[in-house]
């Protein structure tokens, strides 16, 4: 299945774009039947597609092929002899790896220079923490509560979600997570942990955000504008860092950024961010 709005062609001078393969590796790669999944990439600078550019014109750009591929034979359709819970379950492992191999397509998007036909750095092993991020996103964190509106008190701090572990509403939460997205039930607890310990400081950050945005003359960001001085590096985010860090927030920088973003959100009238590459909804296909 393609996974839409996830190709990447703006000013980068190439077609982009995602896409899972779900097949039995012992019919077609024997020596891959073991594997959960694998990725096959393939540059085609003579194959070229016509895709819109942000000004709305039209160009033809060169294709960089990329495939995430599924062993079927391991993670079978939901039959009439299975037990949902524990299929379920099982499908985890399936999601993780489509997580982790979307981490190395972004790592293509990114850095793949179509003049010299290969990436302009080493790709490198994505980081733990990134495929948990992406599994279970920040932002899908604080949508997933908005279904537990009548137990609201379980999610208000770290305290009462570990209190209230051996509840049946903690345990829907899981399921929930389970069923809608395929994420762990260990995933989904560290992440949540990771949200409520951040959100006592959502104010710190909204105030470290408008002091470097003041200092630097920036006078309106939105969660794109704010991505791209975090991927540039430039000297108004590594300014905010230092800000919050100064502040009291010793969180790691990727957790900084989600929570800032969903800020960023909510304060133009997001609770989302734009649809797209959003985290765990383009997991579960």
């Amino acid at each position: 299945m393609v996974m839409p709005q996830m190709y990447c062609c703006w000013d980068r001078g190439f077609y982009f774009q995602p896409a899972i393969l779900d097949f039995d590796f012992n019919q077609y790669f024997p020596s891959h039947s073991s594997k959960t999944n694998f990725i096959l990439n393939r540059w085609k600078p003579k194959e070229c597609k016509k895709v819109p550019n942000l000004d709305g014109i039209f160009s033809e750009c060169p294709v960089l092929a990329f495939y995430i591929c599924v062993n079927r034979n391991l993670f079978q359709p939901l039959g009439v002899h299975h037990n949902k819970i524990e299929w379920l379950k099982s499908l985890t492992q399936r999601t993780e790896g489509i997580a982790h191999e979307l981490l190395y397509a972004d790592q293509y998007a990114k850095y793949f220079d179509p003049t010299a036909g290969k990436t302009s750095r080493p790709i490198v092993l994505p980081n733990p923490d990134q495929e948990e991020d992406l599994l279970c996103p920040t932002h899908q964190i604080q949508t997933s509560f908005d279904s537990f509106k009548e137990e609201k008190k379980f999610f208000q701090d770290e305290a009462e979600f570990l209190a209230h572990q051996a509840t049946e509403v903690i345990q829907k939460y899981y399921h929930f997570w389970l069923e809608h997205y395929g994420v762990s039930e260990g995933i989904c607890y560290r992440r949540t942990l990771a949200y409520l310990r951040m959100r006592p400081h959502h104010k710190l950050v909204e105030n470290s955000l408008k002091t470097c945005m003041a200092k630097h003359g920036i006078s309106d960001i939105d969660s794109l504008k704010f991505k791209r001085h975090v991927y540039d590096e430039t000297a108004f985010v590594q300014d905010f860092f230092v800000e919050v860090t100064k502040n009291g927030c010793n969180y790691p920088k990727l957790e900084v950024v989600s929570h800032t973003v969903l800020l960023i959100n909510r304060s133009n009238g997001h609770e989302l961010p734009p649809k797209g590459w959003t985290g765990a909804e383009v997991l579960w296909v």
